[in-house]
């Protein structure tokens, strides 16, 4: 590449909370994901009466989009051609198909259908910030930020775009997680575009990264009498602590596996690893590639 490319900006939503370059700018973890999705609408003053019809997913990257994008004025700077846009997620449109699924049983929802390819996301940013360029989307069962950088450079280096969105976008489950950040060349003072920057902002801080971790571990080991706040940074989680088991230490190793693309080297190393929800932290943030 003749310039280096670099990440001139992201935004980042994950746990009824979103982060703008490093910022928080908006919370309310009262609310489910849906509702949380039209508070955000609202708060952030947003005018786009097409957003209503959008499923959950478009919803939550729409959203995340309009964030990164609505002081970046692309459309002066380029092309609507040098603009490219590429994302990926883990459960493809698997939310609207289930429900399209079950409208076949009285009357199949056309409002359903068209939201039954999780790439239509695309479609939905696209027309909204007049780009034309490059698209693509990718299904992994979780964020490769080395696919998709090497990806992404190789755009680049062809000169098949001069700016790109990139990221991350999934719902499921009544859960919506977004990451999108726009990479350019000839930004000075930004990080260099490469797995290791997209991966620290995408894991967010340390802070980030254990409130993650806590829903995650209620989750994967069905603890439902259990809220986030219950489990300490540093409480220990087996026996005298958290009171966890060794069918539940395997259930971590499953969740370091299929939530971080992590295995875990040395089961010995398990006791050291899983003590507390910072000592998995600090495991997650040594070993993400």
């Amino acid at each position: 590449m003749s310039k280096q490319v670099s990440i001139s900006s992201y935004v980042l939503l994950r746990n009824n909370q979103i982060v703008v370059d490093g910022q928080k700018v908006f919370e309310n973890k009262d609310l489910s994901s849906t509702d949380f999705l039209q508070a955000a609408y609202d708060h952030f003053q947003i005018n786009y009466p097409k957003f209503f019809k959008m499923d959950n997913l478009c919803k939550t990257g729409f959203l995340v989009a309009e964030l990164l994008l609505r002081n970046q004025k692309l459309n002066e700077k380029f092309q609507p051609e040098e603009i490219g846009i590429v994302f990926s997620n883990a459960n493809s449109s698997l939310d609207t198909d289930i429900k399209y699924e079950a409208s076949i049983a009285t009357a199949p929802s056309p409002s359903l259908f068209v939201y039954t390819l999780p790439n239509v996301l695309i479609g939905e940013i696209c027309i909204r910030h007049r780009i034309k360029g490059e698209a693509a989307c990718f299904v992994f069962d979780i964020f490769d930020a080395i696919f998709q950088t090497n990806y992404l450079n190789s755009l680049f280096e062809t000169e098949k775009v001069k700016t790109c969105i990139s990221g991350w976008a999934d719902y499921y489950n009544g859960k919506a997680e977004a990451f999108f950040y726009l990479a350019e060349t000839g930004k000075e003072n930004s990080d260099i575009h490469n797995s290791l920057n997209v991966n620290k902002i995408f894991q967010g801080s340390m802070s980030e990264l254990i409130a993650t971790l806590k829903v995650q571990i209620i989750e994967q080991l069905n603890l439902q009498h259990l809220k986030p706040e219950d489990i300490g940074d540093d409480q220990p989680l087996f026996v005298e602590g958290l009171g966890l088991d060794s069918i539940d230490a395997l259930e971590l190793i499953v969740l370091l596996q299929q939530r971080y693309g992590i295995k875990l080297a040395n089961p010995q190393d398990g006791p050291t690893v899983f003590k507390t929800v910072r000592t998995i932290a600090d495991y997650i943030t040594a070993h993400k590639k």
